[in-house]
């Protein structure tokens, strides 16, 4: 979670020491331990540290080994033995002191831009060859870690927090009206390249970027997520179960190192795996860990039982839990306040919670366990006719006889009689026949003509249609890596940031992945079975047994049906927001009562735009 920035001018022109240390000392707030700079004539980094690992009170960033090849970095790398090892560094280089940025630095002395292909964990990075004169970037596979930068003439500036680009004197507000119109069309932005301001733009997850005065601006993926060939076949079930446990301890282990960290605990199946692993991987290796857990509970807005159930896991592994009671926070309260102001538009009502989720972790430790990765990777076809047509007739019955005695429930057989009959009759013409049924009416329709809105709905909703070239688990696959993703890891990294806080995410490990990738729909994805077996006689049946579901309400939605005043809309800049919404026709369509509760975030954007403007206005623009 530590802070970088750096500025390199292709034109020769010395980097202003005082515009560098201004730079940095923005992002302070991401690295309260130590911030440093170091510049070269047109070249210059700055950091901002964190510590939030043993060997990081041994880190002083900006590194160098040689004075000619420099590296800043906000980077935990993870299987440091097996890097070292292929390093050949074993015998000279102690794992209890070398830092992330300095096995990177190695790496990248060993096997130049090609390091990536040997890096595992989260991380972004920027690398000054002096040599090659050349910039070398690159953000981790899943992106937990951002990656912002922005070319402007000459001059090339990045950083990992987007508000610090945005107080250089060459960055501008001016907003990317085509990203804009993604996230209020689809409450994110699909195009990875880009961000909401016009000048700045975001390197996409497992890509790197390379930059020279004569070879100019190149970026290139390393990395894509692909389906295994084959999946998984053990022969006992008992061995799919060890090697979930193996490698998500392999995982937690990598992602520890500190004796005192949190973990979100919800109750659910994923979190309490999560929990048991840590507390098996302190035992095996005799660490002293000091693991408490932290839980958001209603008591009274939403029909919700996680205080229940996360007590339950909790004392079954005997962990403190901290309890943070969200039924008084009320939607869009404080919105006005800076540190509740995120970089970019989303689609969340309550920055008072998250802000204050992470403030009542910071008081135990700056690194938190989060259990986000399977929902999506375990996506299974459960219904067995749609495995025939690839997988053998026996390998599809072992498993559904399989499922029933493991999880003592019948798969479905996956007819769906009336879609077919419908569908032979001529009424169904494409695969989602209703594209345009929660197609925004509110746009001001000069927008929506020039960025072509309807289109850019079908293009995207039609992409999101099951292809019929869909292989097992295509699903799962194109889940792990969409922009939802990507944005989900920005936004815990905004809200986690504003505390010093570093969120860790055990389940988005590049082997546990592959391996959660690889295993058959039946029994071990549908129904979640892989993780309801590995907990099986580590936690009351009640847990590993308990119905897979989301928050048990939307406490949103839940706000509005008491008949919440909302702040309809914050418009200081009347002609601003005019641009992109038709303010009476929004009022006119918005009937809180007539909404359905999965499409409330999406109805509301427009009150969310009206709060962003308004900080877009206010924002400085140079230091």
């Amino acid at each position: 979670m530590s802070g970088i920035v750096g500025i390199i001018n292709l034109d020769g022109v010395q980097v202003s020491p005082l515009l560098l240390t201004r730079l940095t000392d923005f992002i302070a707030f991401r690295g309260p331990d130590r911030q440093a700079t170091w510049s070269n004539g047109p070249v210059g980094f700055g950091h901002a540290l964190l510590q939030t690992t043993d060997q990081a009170q041994f880190e002083r960033q900006p590194l160098t080994l040689n004075g000619q090849v420099w590296i800043v970095a906000d980077a935990r790398v993870d299987q440091r033995p097996a890097l070292l090892a292929a390093l050949k560094l074993t015998s000279q280089l102690d794992l209890n002191t070398v830092t992330d940025a300095e096995l990177i630095l190695r790496a990248y002395q060993q096997w130049d831009t090609d390091c990536v292909q040997h890096l595992l964990g989260d991380f972004a990075f920027a690398i000054w060859d002096e040599r090659h004169q050349r910039l070398f970037c690159a953000r981790d596979h899943f992106g937990v870690k951002p990656f912002y930068y922005a070319m402007i003439g000459r001059s090339f500036i990045f950083s990992n927090t987007l508000n610090c680009l945005r107080q250089h004197p060459l960055v501008s507000n001016r907003i990317n009206e085509r990203a804009l119109a993604d996230q209020l069309l689809f409450t994110v932005n699909y195009n990875l390249e880009t961000t909401a301001f016009a000048d700045v733009q975001r390197l996409p997850p497992a890509h790197s970027l390379t930059l020279a005065a004569t070879a100019g601006l190149r970026k290139q993926a390393y990395w894509a997520l692909t389906l295994p060939d084959k999946l998984l076949r053990y022969r006992h079930a008992d061995d799919y179960i060890e090697k979930f446990k193996e490698l998500l301890e392999a995982s937690i282990a990598d992602r520890l190192r500190t004796k005192k960290v949190a973990i979100f605990l919800s109750g659910g199946l994923d979190s309490s795996n999560m929990a048991a692993s840590a507390v098996d991987v302190a035992a095996h290796r005799g660490l002293s860990l000091d693991l408490q857990a932290f839980t958001t509970v209603y008591d009274w807005l939403i029909p919700d039982q996680e205080r229940y159930y996360s007590g339950m896991v909790a004392e079954a592994f005997g962990l403190p839990v901290h309890y943070q009671v969200a039924d008084n926070y009320k939607p869009y309260a404080h919105f006005e306040q800076p540190e509740l102001q995120t970089p970019e538009l989303d689609s969340y009502a309550f920055h008072q919670l998250q802000y204050d989720c992470y403030a009542d972790v910071v008081t135990h430790s700056r690194v938190v366990l989060y259990g986000e990765g399977p929902d999506e990777a375990l996506v299974g076809e459960g219904a067995i006719l749609a495995q025939f047509k690839e997988l053998p007739a026996g390998d599809v019955l072992t498993d559904a006889i399989r499922t029933w005695q493991l999880l003592h429930i019948r798969p479905g057989i996956g007819l769906n009689l009336q879609g077919r009959i419908r569908s032979w009759l001529g009424r169904v013409k494409s695969p989602n026949p209703d594209l345009n049924a929660q197609y925004p009416t509110w746009f001001n329709p000069d927008f929506e003509k020039q960025y072509d809105l309807p289109g850019r709905w079908r293009e995207v909703m039609a992409a999101d249609v099951k292809s019929p070239h869909d292989r097992l688990r295509s699903k799962a696959a194109r889940k792990m890596v969409s922009p939802y993703y990507t944005a989900m890891n920005e936004w815990n990294d905004y809200w986690a940031s504003q505390q010093a806080v570093e969120v860790r995410l055990p389940y988005l490990d590049l082997p546990l992945v592959s391996f959660m990738l690889a295993l058959p729909p039946l029994p071990w994805c549908s129904y979640k079975g892989i993780s309801r077996l590995a907990l099986r006689g580590r936690v009351p049946e009640a847990i590993w047994k308990r119905q897979k579901s989301p928050l048990a309400g939307d406490p949103l939605y839940s706000w509005l049906m008491r008949g919440e005043k909302l702040p309809l809309l914050n418009l200081a800049n009347p002609a601003e927001f005019s641009k992109y919404v038709h303010i009476d026709k929004y009022v006119a369509t918005l009937s809180y009562h007539q909404l359905e509760v999965w499409r409330v975030e999406a109805a509301l954007q427009p009150i969310e735009l009206s709060y962003w403007l308004q900080q877009v206005v206010q924002f400085p623009t140079s230091v």
